[in-house]
């Protein structure tokens, strides 16, 4: 019962503690130095920024400060901001409410539709299953483009990527494999998409 109580205390005391704030110091290419923050390794960071809050993700540590990555856009940022940790890594939010939506890699809405309301947080921090305990993939999934599903056939579970030049249509090919597969549920990641 009292580790409870201490638990329950502990809690407490890490509601009422002041927030802490730190400045930007400096603003170099892109990264941010923030002194007067404790923050470790991982760690987001919000800066206010002109156009809102700015998160960061903390990537190295000075003597007495954290140089911080922007997920985001530098704009307006300057020497002087205030910034506030965040006390633990970055989280998404999650939820059934997302299917059939686009989102953009911070998880804000692009498609014009309704709020996301009702979603719960997760970190992103995750460790990747071990490749030698992964089910094997034994079942056939249609991707419901018949050169693909002729010469290079897909099963459940497998991942897959396509790389190519600009401009050869690997857009279109993930349109397509979106419309046309037999899964549930599609999850396209455009890494590194330009705009």
């Amino acid at each position: 019962m009292i580790p409870l109580l201490d638990a329950r205390i502990e809690a407490a005391h890490e509601v009422a503690r002041p927030p802490r704030a730190g400045r930007v110091t400096r603003v170099v290419g892109l990264n941010l130095e923030v002194a007067g923050l404790d923050a470790a390794i991982g760690d987001a960071v919000a800066v206010e920024a002109p156009n809102g809050i700015l998160t960061t993700e903390v990537v190295a540590l000075r003597d007495d400060a954290v140089v911080c990555m922007p997920l985001g856009e530098l704009q307006g940022v300057r020497a002087g901001a205030t910034a506030r940790a965040t006390g633990r890594p970055m989280t998404i939010r999650v939820g059934q409410k997302l299917l059939g939506r686009v989102i953009d890699g911070m998880g804000r809405p692009l498609d014009g539709g309704p709020a996301l309301d009702g979603l719960f947080e997760v970190t992103v921090e995750g460790s990747a299953p071990h490749p030698l305990r992964r089910s094997m993939v034994d079942e056939p999934l249609p991707l419901g483009v018949r050169v693909l599903d002729t010469l290079i056939p897909c099963g459940r579970g497998q991942r897959l990527g396509i790389m190519a030049g600009s401009g050869v249509g690997k857009s279109s090919l993930l349109s397509m494999i979106a419309r046309g597969t037999a899964a549930d549920v599609s999850v396209l990641a455009l890494i590194g998409e330009r705009g």
